[in-house]
């Protein structure tokens, strides 16, 4: 599970003893100081004013107060307009605040005397106890490093003098437009001469006097943004002031004055902040040794001091970055404390202002929890199968469980009439109010008999973007102009910078097969260079996403996203710069788009192939951005008379994706003509083109790049001329779990193109009606492109060409599922492999051993040729492969030698030596096969109770299963089952209901000259539907008083009946159908019925819909649990009935997706 656990570590930033407590509204005076001190809309204009600082005050106007740092980083000391005696400090933590980053604490009004004095340093006083630490530190560190250097007669001057613009105080190029990240950035990177200060948490800094205000910033990333107004930046001019008020009358026009109010976003009030540490990290104080962690501590001593003590902030993002509600005015929220019934709705915003601010009155419970929901509205034309909404709690806990997702939010009608109510999706409403998302924690304090909230804030992205085409996922991905905070020198090489815009968004990426998570943005500007040597400037944009549920549990953290440059890039630190891993590398290979050659890129992580999903990105040169925003590739001169802007007054602009749709479905790839979406000077999203037309080419859906990008692509690798292939062998039956994409590469059964057979199944051929039987497989089937694209995920595909022409082919990475050494356990813990209804000799090797195929195909051959996986995992048999060119196959046998937690990989690597004839020491991987986590805490059981059922009705002599054929039926269930890691646990009994008279008369008929049994007689009122599964749950468990229903219940076990006779129903009209077993999954019975005439795997067939499994061939409009539809009757897989298709063959297999689904319905392994 992704999870940030918020555990903050701060020093309060002055001395709490000597702060005043808050004052009441009574007098004018007292009135006065609420108006100037809260953080939020400014008393008496509040719609038009919105204060970032939050103030406190000593105890007197003239008591000193000391100032300490909240937290290691560096510090910039600035003066302060309007009050030569003061001065600010901006404080850029290195310390984390996960989930949410703090770009920098900013101290408005410190004491400047005691520090500098007419741009020099203060000389140090060791009699003073009030010249602070700090000061003695930075002048103790100008002493060592200066010292020397006099004693040495390299300067002239001993250092007795310390001029402030040594540590970035007066220093002349600080304008009021300087961008503060540029000082940090140049500073940090060697580029300024000067040295920015460090500072360690709770170190005495300086002193204040009378009052001070504090700006908690969060970090959106170090970026301008270009070809756009900005409304608000971070620069000198704000960072020097007494306070920062947002004033709406400074800007001009409603749709600026809208998004000039989004700013407020980027602060949060210091109390809130101080408040989020109770219970969940910690705060230390002046003079006190022990950190302080509970409420009544931090808001005693801190929280209290602020006007806005008891203030609760919801803060909510919505599509594209903005606000929520920015582009609708429909959307309402509730917030309310948890259990409020029923929650009020409410607009979004607080005197205008994006943001809900609450207070609430005294309360005489506790305030622990709050709850949330908001407004939705989806056109009727959507499809409910394709609606898409989310809302994820990002702060203060961020985990799986805080991201809620359609079927949690949509309110919802009954199901389709007649069919269980937990099996088919429920019918959204297509206006309302979402379902609750609960237990948000809150904090709240005693006072005088009733409990008072503590200022906090709450963080919540919520994504309602309607509809979602899962195809079209890059759409609205890549924040376009973002501009660099450092520009390559001309005529320079092998540099690069990145910039970056860190601001959760929550995005839709389920048609790639990831859920759930929220996006930063970098841009990476580069020099590229040419086969031939020509430089050109590039730009790649990188979507780096955060995983926060367990479908992303692979993927590993990114490097974090401070923008910074690199001076040496080269190829053998490219993965690094551009990917955070060495193991990363680009490839390049070509294709064929109508006649023109195209080169490609795509991205491989050598050691873990998986780890390329976590970044989505986009190149193009910077002459085709230019073309992009001002239709020309030379930037022109805005200023120029007569100059009339391409895209007048843009904001908020992204790449636009339109995909080319002559190019034909049998080609791998995917082109895009690229244009921008952005809102226009009215607000309205608008798109637009270039004149001439760019386009962006995938091999993989994650690396999108235009034909000059990969042009210009210096560093890279060759796609390898060899291929590796895990493949089943012909014998195989079912003795291990084998989830592979079927190409139809080989003449094994059920192996189809699932191209050509994934999509879903219409009772109509117009294709208009999904069949919503869930037992149904006739009708129309019709190929959906999306679904199987979603599919295709399911595989890991990566790009290939290993034919020497332009084509490309995927690579899919099978997953092998097997069981670790057979180890006799310790009592009480249950032996599962030798359970009482399993006899010696015992075949441990099923589920343990895989006997696979590997397809070689060599066209250049490699130096080196070899496995490479984890040895004390796993092992591999044989470990020679022969290298030389040509085609080949060899018999492989892989066991587990113990059980491992996290996902393993075997992989083929290929050795080549380069042009200058150096081995490449990294390899290229060639095959690759995934194995699934095989640890006791990620396998489960299931509870089962075979019966075999004794009758006579037909000839002299009873029939009942023997002990052979019942331990048969167990082996053949756990097998299959274990494919899944599932085992399980089975005990039976045998019912003799061969002289039963209600069951001789009412459960049997007569068909063709034999006794038949009858689950129901639909012609028989009688006989109602289900009536023999009642019947047979209500007999005795022999030898005891108690009804097999009381004994093995159903939410407890799973019941198994045989009958060693043909059986079937009889319908309506009186006709009897045979039948080879039915399930009947109500909450009551749980059970499966299996006849004489079923096949051996009908039994697994059934049991696998007690665990929420449905036919390969049911739509997810007739079963939530339904995630592909095949064509009906043509696989090998469990569910499917290809066993009585016309070209009959054996159901032997799981998919991995059912396997998940069928796990969440077992239980753990005991």
């Amino acid at each position: 599970m992704a999870i940030n656990n918020y555990n903050p570590k701060s020093h309060f930033f002055v001395d709490h003893s000597v702060i005043k407590d808050t004052v009441d509204d009574t007098t004018p005076e007292n009135i006065a100081i609420k108006t100037s001190d809260s953080f939020g809309p400014v008393k008496g204009d509040e719609s038009n004013k919105y204060r970032t600082t939050s103030v406190i005050r000593t105890i007197t106007p003239t008591t000193v107060s000391k100032v300490f740092a909240i937290c290691n980083g560096h510090i910039l000391i600035q003066p302060q307009i309007g009050d030569d005696t003061k001065v600010n400090f901006i404080l850029k933590p290195s310390e984390t605040y996960a989930p949410f980053k703090i770009k920098y604490f900013i101290y408005r009004g410190v004491n400047k005397g005691d520090l500098i004095n007419n741009n020099i340093l203060q000389a140090v006083n060791d009699s003073d106890p009030n010249q602070p630490l700090f000061l003695k530190k930075i002048w103790q560190q100008f002493i060592d490093f200066n010292q020397p250097l006099y004693d040495a007669g390299i300067i002239d001057t001993p250092p007795e003098t310390f001029p402030s613009f040594l540590i970035g105080y007066g220093a002349d190029n600080q304008t009021d437009d300087t961008l503060i990240s540029s000082i940090f950035f140049n500073v940090e990177n060697n580029i300024d001469f000067f040295q920015l200060p460090k500072c360690n948490k709770g170190e005495y800094l300086g002193n204040f006097t009378g009052e001070i205000g504090l700006d908690i910033v969060l970090d959106y990333g170090d970026y301008e943004l270009d070809y756009e107004e900005q409304l608000f930046k971070l620069d000198l001019e704000y960072a020097r002031k007494k306070q920062h008020i947002f004033d709406i009358t400074t800007v001009t026009g409603a749709v600026k004055q809208k998004r000039y109010r989004e700013h407020i976003h980027q602060f949060i009030d210091a109390a809130a902040f101080w408040g989020s540490h109770i219970d969940a990290g910690e705060i230390t104080l002046f003079n006190d040794a022990v950190p302080k962690t509970n409420v009544d501590d931090i808001y005693g001593s801190i929280v209290s001091k602020y006007q806005t003590k008891s203030k609760l902030y919801l803060y909510i993002q919505g599509e594209r970055g903005r606000s929520y509600n920015y582009h609708s005015n429909s959307g309402q929220v509730s917030l309310d404390i948890q259990g409020t019934s029923p929650s009020t709705l409410v607009d979004y915003k607080t005197d205008d202002w994006p943001i809900l601010i609450k207070t609430i009155s005294p309360n005489p419970t506790e305030i622990k929890e709050f709850q949330f929901s908001f407004h939705y509205n989806i056109d009727a034309s959507i499809h409910y199968t394709d609606i898409y909404l989310s809302a994820f709690c990002s702060f203060p806990n961020w985990g799986s469980e805080n991201f809620i997702t359609t079927n949690q939010l949509l309110i919802t009608t009954n199901p389709f009439p007649g069919s269980p109510n937990h099996v088919r999706p429920h019918i959204p409403t297509r206006s309302g109010q979402s379902k609750l998302i609960q237990k948000i924690p809150a904090k709240s304090i005693g006072v005088s008999g009733n409990f008072n909230l503590v200022s906090n804030l709450l963080s919540i992205v919520v994504n309602e973007n309607q509809p979602v085409n899962f195809l079209n996922f890059y759409d609205d991905l890549w924040q376009t102009n973002i501009k660099e905070v450092f520009t390559l020198p001309v005529g320079a090489s092998n540099l690069c910078h990145w910039s970056s815009q860190i601001q959760n968004k929550s995005v839709e990426l389920s048609g790639i097969n990831i859920k759930d998570v929220t996006v930063n943005t970098r841009m990476i500007v580069d020099l590229g260079k040419n086969s031939a040597g020509t430089i050109e400037e590039r730009k790649l944009y990188q979507i780096i996403y955060n995983n926060v549920t367990d479908e992303n549990k692979d993927f590993h953290t990114q490097r974090g996203l401070n923008s910074a440059f690199e001076k040496n890039l080269q190829k053998s630190n490219y993965g690094s710069v551009f990917f955070d891993s060495p193991n990363c590398r680009i490839y390049k290979g070509t294709l064929d788009d109508g006649g023109t050659i195209i080169d490609t890129l795509h991205l491989v992580n050598e050691d873990h192939y998986n780890n390329k999903r976590k970044i989505i990105q986009l190149g193009v040169l910077s002459k085709e951005y230019n073309k992009l925003v001002y239709d020309s590739e030379t930037i022109p001169d805005t200023s120029a008379s007569g100059y009339i802007p391409f895209i007048n007054d843009p904001a908020n602009v992204y790449f636009h994706l339109e995909e080319d749709t002559s190019v034909p479905t049998s080609k791998i790839y995917r082109k895009f003509k690229l244009g921008l979406k952005y809102e226009d000077s009215t607000g309205t999203l608008a798109t637009k083109f270039p004149t001439t037309d760019i386009f962006v080419y995938t091999v993989d859906d994650f690396t999108f790049f235009s034909e000059k990008y990969a042009m210009y692509q210096e560093f890279y690798e060759e796609v390898p001329k060899a291929k590796v292939q895990f493949k089943l062998k012909s014998s195989y039956s079912g003795e291990f779990g084998f989830d592979w994409m079927r190409i139809g590469d080989t003449f094994a059964d059920g192996d189809i193109d699932y191209s050509n057979h994934v999509g879903k199944l219409y009772s109509d051929p117009a294709h208009t009606s999904v069949v919503l039987s869930r037992n149904s497989y006739s009708g129309h089937f019709k190929i959906h492109n999306e679904l199987y694209k979603k599919l295709e995920f399911e595989y890991n595909p990566y790009p290939i060409q290993f034919e020497n022409n332009n084509d490309i082919e995927k690579y899919f990475v099978p997953l092998l599922t097997i069981y670790p050494p057979y180890i006799s356990p310790t009592p009480p813990i249950p032996d599962l492999d030798r359970q009482a209804i399993f006899t010696a000799p015992y075949d441990d090797d099923v589920n343990r051993v895989a006997e696979l195929r590997l397809r070689i195909n060599i066209r250049e051959e490699p130096d080196i040729l070899e496995f490479e996986y984890d040895s004390s995992l796993l092992n591999v048999s044989p470990l020679v492969i022969n290298k030389n060119t040509g085609n080949r196959w060899i018999n492989i046998t892989i066991t587990s030698l113990r059980e491992f937690s996290i996902e393993q990989l075997i992989k083929v690597v290929a050795y080549y030596t380069d042009s200058s004839g150096v081995l490449d020491t990294m390899g290229k991987i060639v095959g690759l096969l995934r194995v699934k986590p095989n640890s006791k805490a990620l396998r489960a059981s299931k509870r089962v109770v075979i019966i075999p059922v004794k009758t006579h009705i037909n000839g002299s002599a009873s029939k009942s299963l023997t002990n052979t054929e019942l331990e048969d039926e167990a082996l053949v269930l756990k097998k299959f089952l274990r494919q899944i890691l599932i085992t399980p646990i089975i005990e039976t009994f045998e019912l003799d209901l061969s002289s039963n008279a209600t069951f001789n008369s009412d459960y049997i008929t007569n068909h063709n000259g034999q006794n038949k049994i009858i689950r129901e007689d639909l012609s028989n009122p009688a006989l109602p539907t289900g009536k023999l599964q009642d019947f047979l749950i209500a007999q005795n468990v022999p030898g005891t008083a108690n009804t097999i229903a009381n004994e093995y219940p159903p939410n407890d076990y799973f019941k198994l009946f045989y009958f060693k006779e043909s059986g079937g129903k009889i319908d309506s009209g009186g006709n009897y159908i045979g039948l080879n077993g039915f399930t009947d999954p109500k909450s009551h019975v749980l059970s499966t019925i299996n006849f004489v005439t079923a096949n051996e795997v009908t039994p697994v067939h059934e049991f696998l819909h007690t665990a929420n499994v449905e036919h390969s061939f049911t739509a997810y409009e007739a079963s939530k649990y339904a995630k592909f539809t095949f064509e009906p009757k043509l696989t090998e897989n469990i569910l499917d009935y290809s066993h009585g298709s016309p070209s009959y063959f054996d159901r032997i297999s799981l998919w991995d997706w059912q396997g998940r689904i069928a796990f969440s319905a077992s239980d753990v392994e005991p």
